[in-house]
């Protein structure tokens, strides 16, 4: 399996470019995934530089619906193919429209750019709130239990602000996509709003209890405090210390966790 960045909030290569946002190019076997898209079309112009063939898509997973991961869908649905239609699979809540507040006043939107329903004509849309498998390999984990650590139980901002149904943003659509191998699994993360452990326990659980050969993405820890920080570290070096490529929102404590490799938008990863 080869893992390709896409778009990442930094670059090691001076001919491609960086912004905050994520975008992984999986490929395994005939499969071709892309998690994520980024905030904008930057995914496009990287790939192109890569020599990466978007037009080849086979399935489009989000892991959630905020902008940064998924402001490159509208750019990339007028890239491909009218006729490809290829798989989107997310949660329900991650078409829904979301603001950020400042107590009671909406600030700005942090939502999913494009139109739910432009989306239904262009992809194929497989919407899951339970675990989801496809491509052989592959599980989309849809809602993940957040119940075992304190991680995950905040709001951010609210949920269909301009309709009366408004509700705190519990960011329930934050979810995460599994690969299985005969090495472990390899899960890959967008943001973690569910809590980075939630989401390695839910992946072991819905996956019969597999070792975790790696973990890919955003760990949300950018702001974290330093007790919550010691206690992802305690908890990968508990879990035979997988492999870690903590990056976009995962801040500078990405550093202290155990077996972590930096990347950035051009690195790419090789899993036989």
């Amino acid at each position: 399996m080869k893992v390709s960045v896409l778009v990442e909030n930094h670059s090691h290569r001076p001919e491609l470019k960086a912004e905050a946002g994520l975008s992984l190019w999986i490929e395994r076997g005939p499969h071709r995934v892309l998690f994520d898209t980024g905030r904008s079309g930057l995914l496009l112009e990287n790939a192109a530089q890569m020599g990466i063939d978007l037009s080849s898509l086979s399935h489009l997973v989000l892991s959630h619906g905020h902008y940064d991961h998924s402001g490159g869908l509208a750019p990339l649905a007028e890239h491909l193919r009218p006729a490809a239609r290829p798989q989107l699979i997310a949660h329900p809540s991650a078409l829904l429209p979301r603001v950020a507040t400042l107590g009671p006043w909406p600030l700005r939107r942090l939502g999913i750019p494009a139109i739910p329903e432009t989306l239904a004509s262009q992809f194929d849309l497989r919407l899951q709130t339970e675990p989801y498998p496809f491509a052989d390999d592959f599980v989309f984990l849809g809602q993940i239990p957040r119940e075992r650590y304190a991680e995950g139980r905040g709001s951010l901002g609210r949920l269909n602000p301009d309709q009366a149904d408004s509700a705190p943003d519990m960011v329930e659509d934050d979810s995460a996509l599994v690969c299985k191998t005969s090495k472990g699994l390899i899960i890959f993360s967008g943001c973690a709003h569910s809590g980075i452990r939630h989401i390695v326990d839910y992946a072991k659980l819905v996956c019969g209890g597999a070792p975790v050969r790696a973990v890919i993405g955003g760990f949300h820890l950018r702001s974290a405090s330093p007790l919550r920080v010691w206690q992802v570290r305690r908890y990968f070096q508990r879990q035979t210390e997988p492999q870690l490529f903590a990056c976009h929102c995962s801040g500078y404590a990405r550093h202290l966790l155990p077996k972590q490799m930096p990347i950035a938008t051009g690195s790419r990863l090789i899993f036989d």
